[in-house]
């Protein structure tokens, strides 16, 4: 019998949940794809705006590059522009 949870409204990033099953000791970066660009990784596309974690690797190259941008970043920047 599958378990049933509240959703709420709210949509999930569906290549998220089994990424959140991550150990402690990884280091990894919760990202958003930029606009403008599609992102291939780990044998997955992830169109513009979609969320995704990265090691820390992967992440500075893509960041370098404007590929993506820190999901925390961007909530910061967003709420800046709301006050």
């Amino acid at each position: 019998m599958a378990k049933q949870t509240k959703n709420n409204g709210a949509q999930e990033a569906p290549e998220l949940a089994e990424e959140e099953a991550a150990t402690d000791d990884e280091v990894d970066f919760l990202v958003v794809v930029c606009k403008g660009h599609t992102l291939w990784h780990n044998g997955k596309k992830y169109p513009q705006f979609r969320r995704l974690r990265v090691d820390a690797d992967d992440a500075d190259r893509l960041f370098k590059r404007g590929v993506v941008v820190k999901y925390a970043d961007l909530l910061k920047k967003v709420s800046n522009h709301a006050d």
